[in-house]
């Protein structure tokens, strides 16, 4: 029985690194420069978007992360996309994005900092 508890961990552990090396795989492969649309396309007939026609609308982001963006936010608008935040990531606490105005700087030098994997990383 001990035997078997092995193989199915072993068999676990091997389902994660492979999933682990295909992520990784990806991400290497897939950072090519591509087009962003900050308000969808689709969406910029919409009266509240009226104004910002004929303003830059297009920033440019690595493929791998311009794919998981619209896996989790789809083709919601910036502000939407912070709702989506508060509500489902957030437990509706606002204080977050007020945080964040008080000091841009400040995050934008932490989040490169933990992207560089300058943080203990989160155990799984």
């Amino acid at each position: 029985m001990a035997k078997q508890n092995s193989t199915d961990s072993d068999r676990k552990n091997k389902g994660k690194k492979g999933k682990d090396d295909a992520l990784r795989e990806r991400k290497s492969k897939n950072l090519a420069p591509t087009d962003h649309h900050i308000v969808p396309s689709s969406r910029m007939h919409e009266p509240e978007y009226q104004e910002y026609i004929g303003k830059s609308n297009l920033t440019i982001v690595p493929d791998y992360p311009h794919h998981d963006y619209h896996h989790l936010f789809f083709n919601l608008t910036p502000p939407e996309v912070l709702a989506k935040l508060v509500t489902d990531f957030w437990g509706g606490q606002t204080f977050w994005l007020q945080k964040y105005l008080e000091n841009p700087e400040h995050f934008l030098a932490t989040m490169r900092e933990a992207e560089k994997g300058q943080f203990k990383k989160h155990p799984r």
